[in-house]
């Protein structure tokens, strides 16, 4: 199988994109002949797994990229059109031409361009009628409806006509959850035969530290706040357990591994100063071993309703840590199912009484000795674990044959 990838973001860029789509890469077959076209950020944070990635492709193409000036102009006096349909259009722009320059004569069995950004599949969709072959668009995230983009009227309208024309030429589409299947399956009915999911997975081999019972009950959240999430409801469930006693600072405490600017104002509008802890994002590896190493993990997810077909990757390396998983999420939603099947605790956003308890439960179990039975399955471990959703990924890829 002689496979043309195009994602912005592989490893060794720091970013949950980089992880998921740099995995499903580097657990192909090794009788793929991989041509793979991605970003390159001198900036960015770098991580050093998958380290020897690129030894494993037949040719590479790597493109830094930069904001031109017409770009910049969009960017301060229309930004609308700076959404459509993303900031890194110029990029995708640039990597079309290299490829056509580089491996135009080549002959490929199939294209898979991985969004975020959406324009990549702009890419694709030329490629494809330029090589004449298949091609599979993955979708990370949704498109025109995605909340947290926040397009005005004419450039969501804009951008659900790049996504129709997207969705009518690829041969198949990919979605990261069974509910973003859903979602598209009704905006486009008649197109719903070409959808099939692709779970995040996980790799056990990156799993380092071992669990032991900490001194304090340690609850962590991985991850930075912004649009609707945001960690008032934990923080005002906390507060009202301590004031009732049933929690101190000598019993309790919960650490926030990333960015948000509202978090410090809210633990002290909250007066939990001495049990709640914003740290500095980590890199992955150290992420990974944070999880391993708690005592539970937290989800938590906005009140957008629209929130509940995503399906964070975090999630995902949350179970594979092995850890209990609660969840702050909209019942019914793709958290929510993913959780519940994991054995882990549910309340709503909007219910502080229901987060109360979830906390409360969570506790006593970890005073009972019997937390284990929050704990991930066997089963549900194997289901994402990479060994199980690189085989998924073959089987759809082999259907275009």
């Amino acid at each position: 199988m002689k496979l043309l990838c195009i994602s912005y973001a592989l490893p060794p860029i720091h970013a949950p994109q980089s992880m998921q789509i740099g995995r499903l890469i580097y657990y192909l077959p090794k009788d793929y002949e991989l041509y793979v076209a991605c970003g390159d950020s001198p900036s960015d944070q770098k991580d050093e797994f998958y380290s020897d990635l690129r030894s494993k492709f037949k040719d590479c193409i790597s493109l830094e990229y930069s904001i031109n000036k017409y770009l910049e102009a969009i960017k301060s006096r229309l930004p609308v059109l700076y959404k459509i349909p993303d900031p890194l259009k110029s990029w995708n722009g640039s990597i079309e031409k290299k490829i056509l320059k580089k491996w135009g004569s080549e002959k490929f069995d199939a294209i898979i361009t991985f969004a975020y950004p959406f324009s990549s599949h702009l890419v694709g969709a030329k490629l494809k009628k330029h090589f004449n072959t298949k091609w599979i668009a993955h979708f990370s995230d949704p498109w025109a409806d995605n909340p947290y983009s926040r397009y005005d009227p004419i450039s969501r309208s804009l951008n659900r006509k790049m996504e129709r024309n997207v969705i009518e030429n690829a041969d198949i589409c990919i979605f990261v959850s069974q509910e973003t299947k859903q979602f598209y399956s009704i905006q486009y009915p008649e197109y719903k035969s070409k959808f099939f999911v692709l779970e995040h997975s996980y790799d056990p081999s990156f799993y380092v530290s071992k669990y032991k019972k900490n001194k304090k009950f340690t609850l962590r959240y991985m991850g930075n706040f912004y649009g609707a999430r945001s960690p008032e409801p934990v923080f005002k469930a906390i507060s009202i357990l301590l004031s009732g006693g049933k929690l101190n600072q000598d019993n309790f405490v919960f650490e926030i591994f990333g960015g948000g600017m509202k978090v410090p104002f809210l633990i002290k509008k909250y007066g939990l100063e001495n049990i709640v802890f914003q740290k500095t994002t980590v890199p992955y590896a150290e992420s990974l071993n944070i999880m391993r190493t708690s005592d539970a993990l937290i989800v938590i997810d906005g009140v957008i309703k629209m929130d509940s077909i995503f399906l964070p990757s975090k999630l995902i390396d949350y179970l594979g840590s092995g850890r209990p998983v609660l969840g702050i999420t909209p019942k019914g939603g793709a958290s929510d199912r993913v959780i519940s099947k994991a054995g882990g605790l549910i309340a709503d956003p909007e219910d502080v009484p229901g987060i109360s308890e979830v906390l409360q439960r969570t506790m006593d179990l970890n005073s009972k000795g019997k937390l284990d039975s929050l704990c991930p399955s066997g089963e549900v471990l194997s289901e994402y674990s990479i060994k199980s959703k690189i085989n998924e990924l073959i089987k759809i890829i082999m259907m275009l044959k």
